[in-house]
């Protein structure tokens, strides 16, 4: 019994040899083949690296573990694949439909996904380092714990993304939609988020280290914890955005929109707050020791018990709350 269980075992990660046989013959006969079969395509483990298979319908396949490093994939129908644990390293997959593939674990290293589809795909885990994502929809998938390295989103959509300790170390997010997406605790770490749009995020504990947000949208985000370390959050509009306890030091916010921000016992040392909107801000418990509020509006902002030593405050409006 116990090599027969072996057997079964190595089994589900072989390819299906029939099928392996007509993908072998040519993409069009495969796609011809898929119109009239009814099977479901178990091509698991195959070794099609640095294969043409531009166009290929491959929707619904299990190509779980399959070795497809290097092989042209552009405009193929991989909806609802299982590519859990493959291999697409430096991969081309420009405007392939991977709506609702499973892409668990996958490696995609320097792949090629530009104007690519991923809405509702599942990558968490997924290594993504120094992929091209540009213009990707990703709205709604799955990137947990997924390495995006220096990976190219500008332009792409994460709307909804779920990024829970994602790793995103200087990625190129210029222009980028992560409207309503979870950052829980991840890792932006001197990326370039420049007229991002992060509307409504979620990103308790994230770190934006060193990271450019200038122009940014983060209206109504909920950044409680976060580390802007350092980073330029210059003409950014955090109007109502939740930065509770957050690390906003050394941070350049010049003209930042700031109204009615959450900025209870926020670290703001050393912060340049020149012409920042602050009116009806928290800043309860805030640091701004050293702090530049050149020209900064501070009307009806809450400043009890927050430490302003050696702050600048030349042509700053205060015009406190009333007690």
């Amino acid at each position: 019994m116990a090599g027969l269980t072996l057997f079964v075992e190595e089994a589900e990660f072989m390819a299906d040899s029939n099928h392996l046989a007509v993908l072998t013959q040519s993409v069009e006969a495969w796609n011809a083949w898929r119109q009239h079969s009814e099977d479901t395509p178990d091509l698991s483990g195959i070794d099609f690296s640095g294969r043409d298979l531009r166009n290929v319908d491959l929707h619904h396949a299990d190509l779980s573990d399959a070795n497809l490093k290097g092989a042209h994939l552009g405009n193929a129908n991989l909806e609802s694949a299982i590519l859990i644990g493959s291999c697409l390293n430096g991969a081309n997959l420009q405007r392939a439909n991977l709506r609702q593939a499973f892409l668990s674990e996958a490696q995609l290293q320097g792949a090629d996904l530009e104007d690519a589809t991923l809405q509702d795909a599942i990558l968490s885990e997924a290594q993504l380092q120094r992929a091209d994502l540009r213009r990707a929809n990703l709205s709604f998938a799955v990137l947990d714990l997924a390495d995006l390295t220096e990976a190219n989103l500008s332009e792409a959509d994460l709307t909804a993304a779920r990024l829970t300790e994602a790793t995103l170390h200087r990625a190129n997010l210029i222009l980028a939609i992560l409207v309503g997406a979870d950052l829980t605790h991840a890792h932006f770490e001197q990326g370039n988020l420049r007229w991002a749009n992060l509307s409504s995020i979620r990103g308790k504990g994230a770190s934006f280290q060193s990271a450019n947000l200038n122009l940014a949208i983060l209206k109504d985000a909920v950044l409680d914890g976060a580390n802007f370390w350092h980073s330029i959050l210059s003409f950014t509009d955090l109007q109502e955005a939740s930065l509770l306890g957050a690390n906003l030091s050394g941070c350049k916010l010049v003209g930042s929109d700031l109204r009615k921000a959450n900025l209870t016992a926020a670290d703001l040392q050393d912060a340049d707050l020149a012409g920042a909107n602050l009116e009806k801000a928290s800043l309860h418990q805030a640091q701004l020791e050293g702090a530049n509020l050149d020209g900064a509006n501070l009307r009806q902002a809450d400043l009890t018990e927050t430490t302003l030593e050696r702050a600048h405050l030349t042509a700053t409006t205060l015009v406190l709350l009333r007690p």
